[in-house]
């Protein structure tokens, strides 16, 4: 069976406090999950894990992307 993508990230990105002008919390992130796959996201602490993921479940509206 062939994975189809079930998530695709294209050039996510988002800025604090809602201004672009500030430093980015994530920058330009691209990516696909693949649907019936494990998939972790791993990094320092800090590095935007639980964002990302709140992207993803469209409790945070990205700046871009």
């Amino acid at each position: 069976m062939k994975n189809s993508i079930h998530i695709s990230l294209n050039n996510i990105v988002l800025h604090g406090k809602n201004t672009e002008e500030s430093t980015p919390i994530l920058s330009e992130i691209s990516g696909q999950i693949n649907a019936q796959s494990i998939t972790a996201i791993i990094g320092p602490s800090g590095s935007g894990k639980s964002t990302l993921l709140r992207i993803m479940n469209a409790m945070v509206e990205p700046d871009k992307g």
